[in-house]
């Protein structure tokens, strides 16, 4: 069975995804280098959502657990927009996204 702790480890994980995003954006000079850098995001947060379904939580523990779901479905849909480089789109998304992954973490994690 796994704990809160596992899922505040899947939102640090999130947390650096979307640091790196950010300073990467900084650095990439091309639509190329955009592209590669929502398309290994949009990996990385597939990865993270496969492994919080994977989870094995308390039903205590699984309250809420669908605005991680729903924000990480969310992001892997902004970054897909992102690759398409509908780049307003993608944004909007990703701000949806990370608004419902905070409501979660302001939710659930504060609470611990």
């Amino acid at each position: 069975m796994n704990s809160l702790q596992d899922v505040a480890a899947i939102l640090t994980e999130v947390k650096r995804i979307g640091d790196k995003m950010a300073a990467d954006s900084r650095t990439g000079s091309t639509m190329e280098d955009a592209k590669a850098i929502f398309r290994q995001a949009e990996r990385s947060f597939s990865e993270l959502q496969t492994r919080v379904n994977a989870l094995k939580l308390s039903r205590e523990d699984r309250q809420h657990m669908r605005l991680l779901r729903k924000g990480l479905a969310i992001a892997i849909k902004a970054n897909q927009l992102g690759v398409k480089g509908k780049y307003g789109q993608a944004q909007l998304k990703g701000d949806e996204a990370a608004g419902l992954i905070v409501e979660y973490t302001r939710r659930v994690i504060g609470n611990v």
